[in-house]
Formats: C-alpha cells, structure tokens, sequence
C-alpha cells in the first residue's frame, strides 16, 4: 500500500513536469497567461484532494468522528469523497454543515484554515500579476492609440487618410514590440543555441533558390553561419 501511495506522489511529480513541458510549447502571451491561471487553478484543486483524503480518514477513526455523525456509510465512497472535498473547499471561502467533532479534527480544521489564508493569498497574488501584466500591454496599445487620433484631429486629416495611417501605425507597433521582445530574448541564450534557432527560422527562406538549397547539402556549416550573420 505504501508503495502505491508513492507512486502516486511520483505521478504528481510526472504531471508537474508534463505541464512544463505543455507550457515551454506555448508562443502565445494570452495562452501563456491562461495556462499559468489554470495551473494555479489545478494546484490548488490537487491540495483539496490531498486534505479531502486526510479529513475523510480522521473522520473514520474513533467512533466520533465527522463521518459517524453525518452518517456516511463506507459503500458510498463517492459521497464520502464529495464531501470531504466540499469541506476542504469551504475552508478557503464559505461555509458548510459539516464540523469537525473531535480533538484531532479540530487541529486539522485549524491547521487547514491557516494553510488556506496562504494558499488564497498566494494564488490572488498570482492571478493578480498576471492581470497587471496583461494591463500593461493594454495600457501601451492604449496610449498610443490616443496620441494618434489626437493628432489626427488637430491636423484636420481626413477619414480616408486616417484609417490608412491607423492601420500602418498598429501594424508597425506590432512589429516593434515583437523585434524588442524577441531581441532581448535571443540576447539571453547561448551562442550555440542563437545559431541553431536562427539556422531553423531562417534556412527555409533561404533554400528557396536553387544556389542556397545546394549550399546547405554541400557546406551546411557555412548556410548555418549566415543565417546566424545574415
């Protein structure tokens, strides 16, 4: 049994890892920040699980626990499971009918409001960063944006001329801040790594033509170099 219950922590440890490995594959920001909100999310659901199997086990030792006086028969463990899960839940906000009813299940019931005020304060934190930091892109495009049409208006341009201007300066804005973004991420990488990525975007482009497509199977090295330099 022991065993088992250690593979099951190993499990956890593998998903941990899983979910890394989804997020390192995401190139999206939106999709970035939905993915850390839901892991925020699925590590707080695996805490309940934890202390819901916890409180449930209490509850069934002694004659006076919390299981006994809700009369929650040991057939029906899917119950028994919901409501211990329901219970842990309602320690992080709100409340329910179920209280501990000894001494053991009062110090975990303590234990578990204490664990709960940090756990909520670090997962507000943490949603709460996410959402600055969306805002702060928001707030760039915004102001922007505003200067724009204010000078547009005090010059009288027209609406044709305006929308023209409009559509060029978000599309260069776009292109801006993604050449920034990527050029302090490329600075952070090691040489070897910066030629291997700019070999994988740019060769593509390059073996196109005939004379670049024979370079890259003659000198690879050399095709290498200059999409690195290029």
């Amino acid at each position: 049994l022991r065993v088992l219950r250690l593979l099951r922590l190993l499990r956890l440890m593998k998903m941990e890892r899983v979910l890394q490995a989804c997020e390192a594959r995401l190139n999206s920001n939106l999709a970035h920040y939905a993915f850390s909100i839901f892991k925020a999310i699925f590590a707080v659901m695996v805490l309940n699980h934890i202390l819901a199997c916890i409180w449930y086990k209490i509850g069934k030792i002694g004659n006076n626990g919390w299981a006994q006086a809700e009369h929650i028969e040991e057939d029906d463990l899917l119950y028994a499971y919901c409501t211990s899960l329901h219970w842990c839940l309602t320690q992080f906000q709100a409340s329910m009918e179920v209280f501990p009813s000894n001494l053991s299940e009062r110090v975990f019931a303590v234990a578990v409001v204490i664990l709960a005020l940090m756990v909520v304060s670090t997962f507000v934190s943490k949603i709460t960063d996410l959402m600055i930091q969306l805002q702060r892109i928001t707030n760039e495009k915004t102001t922007q944006a505003h200067t724009l049409r204010i000078y547009l208006k005090e010059h009288n341009i027209s609406a044709q001329l305006s929308v023209r201007v409009k559509i060029h300066m978000e599309n260069q804005i776009k292109r801006m801040q993604k050449q920034e973004a990527e050029a302090k991420m490329l600075n952070a990488l090691p040489k070897n790594v910066l030629m291997d990525l700019h070999d994988e975007a740019r060769s593509p482009a390059l073996i196109s033509h005939a004379f670049f497509k024979h370079l890259s199977f003659a000198y690879p090295r050399v095709l290498r170099l200059l999409c690195t330099d290029a």
